[in-house]
């Protein structure tokens, strides 16, 4: 169903739907606002949005309001500063300076110093772990997805986050438990290339997904089981913002997120083509990290600090254009929504399912 209430109005020989949304204060307050779309059952059995505008379907007629998305990062500047610190720290700046400190000031043996790099290596990702599954679990939740069926149900991107935690323990026990010093610090340093070669694919799959119009075959979040395959960076950016940045579930962003997703075709180009985007980069980031690290033309320690420190550096470099790409194309989306004919700003085909 509808990432809202649906009420049902037959009428004129057909049936229509209006769902109601709503909006976050820039203190992170909910707030209720009223927005309505109205959906129509199309001849497939699909819901699709109801588009009025003077042009394309009579004068007098108004066109639908496009659903703001309130989450800004302009007022949480200080909040996404913290953020990129403790990730830099935990994700590379520690793992890295401590190993070279250790090995050329403090002289330790290679399997020594990897040992205590390793153990310092991921305390602010487990506490960051430990204080998301609390929001998702506590009762009466406000960050579960849309429709959960209970409060055990977490969201997919905690899911990726065990994985992920549990692939670089992996790689970190196998390393520690080689005899070779060379192979120690090769593995040791492929911990955030896991990352890349875990999250890239899927996004290229999901890419095909959503092109091809697959229908899931279970849920991801709120995306049900039923309901047509969407980028995994719609997937993403929901459970980040609805659990960590504390956005909400039900009458919260993951609401707002999925409605403006359903209701606008150049919203969700934008996800596919960010889901595309970054899905390639990292994929291809991966790759290059992982011949790089395991080239025997390459110095260990050098290979070292590539493995550690390129991921981080790549993703810093596609965060960037990712704020531009997509500054400009919500501002194409506003002008479009507001200019163009009807027919170019259809709705998404909704899939009737049950929650």
């Amino acid at each position: 169903m509808n990432n809202s209430d649906l009420a049902l109005n037959p009428g004129m020989g057909v049936s229509t739907a209006a769902t109601s949304m709503t909006t976050i204060d820039k203190n992170d307050g909910i707030q209720r606002v009223e927005v309505t779309a109205e959906l129509k059952l199309g001849e497939g059995g699909e819901f699709v949005d109801v588009e009025r505008s003077g042009a394309g379907s009579g004068e007098g007629e108004d066109r639908p309001q496009l659903i703001e998305l309130p989450y800004s990062l302009r007022v949480r500047k200080l909040k996404i500063a913290m953020i990129v610190l403790m990730v830099s720290l935990d994700g590379f700046l520690l793992p890295t300076c401590l190993f070279y400190v250790l090995k050329y000031a403090a002289h330790l043996s290679d399997a020594r110093n990897v040992s205590i790099t390793t153990g310092a290596f991921g305390f602010l990702s487990l506490i960051q772990y430990v204080l998301r599954l609390y929001r998702l679990l506590k009762p009466n939740s406000p960050y579960l997805p849309l429709h959960s069926p209970h409060r055990w149900y977490l969201d997919f991107y905690q899911f990726q986050f065990t994985l992920g935690f549990i692939l670089i323990t992996l790689v970190f026990v196998f390393a520690l438990t080689d005899s070779q010093g060379y192979t120690i610090i090769r593995n040791t340093s492929l911990a955030p290339c896991i990352l890349l070669l875990q999250c890239g694919p899927q996004f290229l799959v999901s890419c095909v997904a959503y092109k091809q119009k697959w229908v899931n075959k279970f849920r991801f979040s709120s995306t049900l089981a039923g309901e047509q395959c969407v980028p995994a960076v719609f997937t993403i950016v929901e459970d980040v913002v609805g659990v960590d940045g504390r956005g909400g579930g039900k009458g919260g962003f993951r609401e707002l997120w999925k409605g403006r997703y359903m209701q606008s075709w150049r919203f969700r180009e934008m996800i596919f083509k960010q889901t595309l985007f970054w899905g390639a980069g990292v994929t291809v980031g991966g790759a290059v990290t992982l011949a790089v690290v395991l080239m025997p033309a390459v110095n260990e320690y050098v290979a070292y600090g590539f493995g550690w420190c390129f991921p981080f550096v790549l993703s810093a470099f596609m965060i960037a254009i990712t704020i531009k790409w997509v500054q400009s194309d919500l501002a194409e989306e506003k002008e479009e929504w507001g200019t163009a004919d009807v027919s170019v700003i259809r709705g998404y085909q909704l899939q009737p399912v049950a929650s």
